[in-house]
């Protein structure tokens, strides 16, 4: 309830709602700064690249898993969907390389892996059930690290609060709907917005 209430107060006054974003980007800044020390650097053909969107989607999915027994919604389709693209954003402006190579498309409601889309549409709205075993070891570490930041710090909003952030965002604003995003466009992006 309490998180509705921001939610509201954010996407009807514009600066408030600008103000956040930027706390936002410190915040991320501030748990990429910590991946960066932790590991350095990130060379080319130091991790396994690129995975599919699939795998990377049961990845998020997985990880929710381990906290649902702690009250932890289940991730909705929409929210899967930014979670995809915040994860590809951060990974294209670390390791300059895709995350995956399934295309990101501006959809109405923000960014969207098609295959993926369709894959869980079933579930709607609603949270999307996942049983199935994933071995988190197949994610290379240092990409389980950025996936791990974007969870923490993108997992916690709601997948309509996430809707509104890619909104604001140029490589959704720049792109006409139903057309791919360029990966340099979010690259671009994601190297002056969130990553020093």
């Amino acid at each position: 309830m309490k998180n509705n209430k921001i939610m509201i107060i954010y996407s009807n006054n514009k600066k408030i709602f600008q103000k956040f974003i930027e706390k936002i980007k410190h915040m991320w800044y501030y748990i990429i700064a910590n991946v960066y020390k932790k590991n350095k650097y990130i060379k080319k053909g130091d991790q396994k690249m690129a995975y599919t969107a699939s795998v990377i989607a049961n990845w998020f999915l997985a990880r929710n898993k381990e906290e649902e027994s702690e009250g932890a919604d289940m991730i909705s389709n929409l929210k899967l969907q930014k979670l995809l693209y915040y994860a590809q954003g951060c990974t294209l402006a670390i390791t300059d390389e895709p995350l995956f190579n399934d295309d990101i498309y501006a959809w109405k409601h923000g960014p969207v892996v098609e295959s993926v889309y369709h894959n869980y549409k079933s579930f709607g709205s609603n949270g999307i059930e996942f049983n199935e075993p994933f071995d988190f070891k197949s994610i290379c570490t240092k990409i389980s690290d950025i996936l791990e930041s974007v969870y923490q710090t993108f997992g916690q909003f709601s997948a309509w609060k996430l809707r509104n952030m890619t909104h604001e965002e140029t490589p959704w604003k720049n792109t006409v709907q139903g057309r791919v995003i360029d990966k340099d466009l979010i690259k671009l992006f994601f190297k002056e917005n969130y990553i020093e």
